[in-house]
């Protein structure tokens, strides 16, 4: 069964629901640390307000936390939760950016921030990026109705100001104004390369068509990117990549995404 993502036919509808919560690195450490799998959301929930696993956090807080933990990490039979323990040996960078990238496949309006707004905005050669930006993003979704009944105003600027937190817990921005933040160069990692590479294959993409999954998007990259990408990892023995014309070809040398997570670890 393929994994839904925010822009292959699945559900594109923008929600308030990064009002929650940001990046939450930390948060989703501590939460990661304590899961195991088949616990559902509110045993966690209870497990994590019992052990002060989120520091000071009100019950309330606690709650909300781990809401956005199971939208991010518990979908698709837990599949992100699962990849990130496999890989909690790997650079804390590497988890960094699993963790960007699960995040954004949660919520669609912060996909298209980073694909509509953040990469455009870094190719122009901007150094910042504002809050009118976001509010621009989230007007053009009201429009095509990724958001009814349309927001106030309020929430409008909160869910940008989020947004924009958001893509600085994950490096993309830099600063604490909530107006403007500094952009910052953003490269994909091997290791995130791989991962991605082999959840994709897991799903059942052929070869070539692996090339075309919107999450490469996440990270700046076409298809003739996304495939000289994987022709170089080919060094690192975990896969080999042939790119010709418009056709790819890859021998995986793992046979299940668990035996490639094992490996990459």
């Amino acid at each position: 069964m393929m994994a839904a993502t925010p822009t292959d036919g699945a559900d594109r509808t923008y929600t308030a629901a990064l009002i929650k919560g940001q990046g939450l690195v930390p948060e989703t450490s501590a939460l990661l640390a304590q899961w195991h799998p088949g616990v559902p959301a509110a045993t966690l929930a209870a497990e994590a307000r019992d052990g002060g696993l989120l520091g000071r956090s009100t019950e309330a807080r606690t709650r909300d936390i781990v809401a956005a933990f199971a939208r991010r990490y518990l979908v698709d039979d837990a599949r992100p939760a699962h990849v990130l323990r496999r890989l909690s040996g790997a650079r804390p960078e590497v988890a960094r950016q699993l963790m960007f990238l699960y995040t954004a496949r949660a919520y669609p309006v912060l996909h298209d921030a980073v694909t509509e707004v953040y990469w455009p905005r870094y190719g122009a050669g901007a150094v910042q990026i504002g809050l009118a930006d976001i509010l621009a993003l989230i007007r053009d979704g009201e429009a095509r109705g990724a958001i009814d009944p349309p927001w106030s105003e309020a929430t409008r600027r909160r869910v940008a100001s989020n947004v924009l937190g958001t893509l600085a817990d994950f490096g993309l921005l830099a600063g604490s104004s909530s107006a403007r933040r500094d952009v910052r160069p953003y490269r994909l990692l091997p290791e995130t390369a791989l991962v991605l590479a082999y959840e994709v294959h897991a799903d059942g993409f052929s070869d070539s068509s692996v090339l075309e999954h919107p999450d490469w998007a996440l990270f700046g990259l076409d298809r003739d990117g996304v495939a000289q990408h994987l022709v170089r990892l080919g060094n690192d023995g975990h896969l080999i990549a042939q790119y010709a014309g418009d056709l790819l070809r890859v021998s995986w040398t793992h046979d299940s995404l668990d035996s490639a997570l094992d490996a990459i670890a």
